[in-house]
Parts: C-alpha cells; structure tokens; sequence
C-alpha cells in the first residue's frame, strides 16, 4: 500500500504524537508497504528529506512564538506544494495524526481527492492549555473548541482510532459517536530492551528515572519533591532526560532545595544513546496528568523497569498498582517518595515488578501496532471503493 501520514510534529522534536507517526512509519516500511510523511521542516522552506529511512516532505515552518522549540507552518502558500506532493506520490490511504494546520489542508485535499482517511487522535487540551497564556476561566471554552476541532477531523474520516482505551473513552466523553479502534502507539522491542545494569553514580545508590518533555503538564516538580521526600527516608539519586520550556525553573529549584548532588539533568539524548539510559536506573518515575498513554512509559517497561505513576488519565493501562509498579495520586510527592523507596528497599519486589513490565511491553510491540493499522487501511480503502 502507499500510505501518507501527516503531523504537525515529527523528530526531532519531543512528542509522543512525533515519536508514534515516525516509528509507525519505518515498521510500514519494514512490512514491505511504500510510506510517504507529511510534516514541517526545521527552516522556512519546503524539502523532500530522509529521517532513519522515512521519506518525508517537510513543508516550511518557523519557530512558534510561545514555544521556539517547536515548528510551526503557516496555512499561506503551502496549499500547493502539500497538493503536489500528494499527487506525486498517489496515496491508498491518508493517516491524519492531527490536524492543526498540516493536517487541516491534508484532510481537505484528500476529500477533495477522494482518498479514503484515517484519523487518530493524540490531542489533550491539557498538553497545549499552558502555552495559549489564557486566563485560567477560559480552560472550559479552550477545550470544548479544540475537541469540536479535532471531531471536525474525524468526521472526514472512515476510521478512527485513539491509543488506549482510556483514550477512546475520553473521546466519546466529549461527543465523539463513532466507533474508535484502541490501538497503542507500540514500542519497538529490539531497540528498547533489559539492559545490563550501568550506574553512573560512583556511590552505586538507587536510581530513579524520568524522560520526556520538561513543560508543565509532566509536573516534573513533583518528582523532585518525590525524590527530596525520599530522600528522608534512604539515599537515592534522580536523573533527568530531555528538554523543555520549565528546564531552567527546575535546575533553579533543585538548587534552592539542596538536591544539586542528588540529581542530574542529562539533557537531550541522541537517539542511539537515549535507550541506552534506562540501563542506568532502577526505577522510572512518572508524574504527568495529561497522558493518552505515554510512549516512555512504554519505553520503561520494555527495558524492565518498574513504574511509579499518577493514577491519572490512561497510566493505568500501562502501570498495574502493585504487579509492575504503583500508583499514586496525582500532585501527592509523598505518597510517590513511598512506593519508590518500596522498590529501592525490596529487591525481590522489584525484580517481580521488571518481569511484569516486560510481560505488559509484549502486547505493545510495534509489530502488533503496524498490523492492526494495516488491516484498518484495508478496511478503508475496501470501503471507499464500494461508495
């Protein structure tokens, strides 16, 4: 099959929607089907580009201004090239990953083509609330547009998916009737895997993980309480990987606790270096209140790791309390500080807990995701041809 994806987000940038669309695209590849990624460049021009065998046409973009890291394109005179691209490469298929801008004139000219889509949905209100800078009594107005915005999408679509089941329900929550397929995002089980156990730390202490995005919604400072709490009770470390806008506020507020020797911010990895860093903990942490599912806590649990995790949206699908890790509630350090020093101080709990994560990774292969998107493209296209 010729299958176009389409995101407003794709590698390098730090997102489980880009991580998902690029994984999902080089296992179609792997499975023998011709992939075609529509997402924007990192500079004010448009580009045919290669990312790790991915062909994609990156369409120009520039620097958002609440969030420089992040690409965003402009809806003027990029109708065109997108058009011509999608004519070039005569797509069976059209994977709206969201719509936003790219996904909005994908979504239109594919009607207008009359390419058969498919939508998933990967948006939270809560993941972009804190960069619109409004006032907090427009949250309820902010959230029903977005989600009136993101129904637009998938009424354009003959399937539709979301990554969980948590997820589908929320949907559903917020007026979306059709039937949504669950399909995890899924984890490529040769890349991320148990590792030999390799400590940085000269002292040989517990190590606690988190990885990912360092903005608001991944309350990051809970974590930090969590590991000072802890630290009350035994020695223990924290790492820190990734990047993000709350980076420099949280540096300040390990300083101002005194934890400077107890955590270390690693900063961005490369991707051939990034799994390679769940080898050096002993159990990975997980705050955040804004997940559909969490590509890196299913990272963690391929690499064999117990989960601390808020009970919070769809984490429960991926942390079972008490089988492979824990949950606490949300905003509550204490509670987290607990259930990590349980893990730290019970190594045969711990070990129990790795095998449980590897045996819930399992059914999160990509390989299991890539089939169950293919079946659906072949649902699709079967169903626009009988129109």
């Amino acid at each position: 099959m010729k299958i176009l994806q389409v995101l407003d987000s794709y590698p390098p940038d730090l997102n489980g929607g880009a991580y998902f669309t690029h994984r999902l695209a080089k296992q179609l590849l792997t499975m023998g089907h011709d992939v075609l990624v529509i997402c924007p460049s990192r500079s004010p021009r448009s580009h045919y580009d290669y990312y790790e065998g991915v062909k994609l046409f990156r369409v120009k973009s520039y620097p958002a201004l609440l969030y420089k890291k992040f690409r965003i394109c402009l809806p003027i005179a990029i109708r065109s090239n997108i058009n011509e691209a999608i004519v070039k490469f005569q797509p069976d298929i059209v994977h709206l990953q969201g719509r936003f801008i790219l996904g909005d004139i994908c979504m239109k000219l594919a009607e207008r083509q009359a390419i058969p889509m498919l939508a998933t949905n990967h948006f939270m209100p809560e993941n972009f609330f804190h960069y619109t800078r409004l006032p907090s009594f427009m949250y309820a107005y902010f959230s029903r547009k977005s989600y009136a915005w993101v129904k637009g999408m998938f009424d354009k679509a003959i399937i539709w998916t979301a990554p969980t089941l948590t997820a589908a329900q929320l949907l559903k929550e917020n007026g979306f009737e059709k039937n949504i397929h669950a399909i995890s995002c899924g984890i490529d089980l040769t890349v991320f895997k148990p590792r030999a156990i390799e400590k940085p730390i000269a002292d040989n202490l517990p190590v606690l993980l988190y990885a990912g995005r360092l903005d608001p919604e991944k309350n990051i400072s809970i974590i930090i309480d969590a590991l000072n709490c802890a630290l009350k009770i035994m020695p223990c470390r924290l790492i820190i990987v990734g990047d993000g806008s709350e980076k420099v506020a949280l540096q300040k507020y390990v300083s101002q606790l005194g934890l400077t020797d107890s955590v270390c911010f690693s900063g961005y990895l490369s991707d051939s270096d990034y799994p390679s860093v769940f080898s050096q903990a002993d159990c990975f942490i997980h705050a955040g209140t804004a997940e559909l599912q969490s590509i890196v806590t299913l990272e963690a649990l391929a690499s064999g790791l117990p989960v601390v995790a808020a009970k919070s949206v769809a984490l429960p699908e991926l942390v079972h309390h008490g089988l492979n890790g824990f949950l606490f509630e949300p905003q509550n350090a204490p509670e987290a500080a607990g259930f990590i020093c349980k893990i730290f101080q019970h190594s045969d709990l711990k070990r129990n807990m790795a095998k449980e994560s590897l045996n819930i990774a399992r059914q999160h292969d990509v390989m299991l995701t890539g089939e169950k998107f293919v079946a659906l493209y072949k649902q699709a296209t079967k169903y626009n041809q009988q129109l």
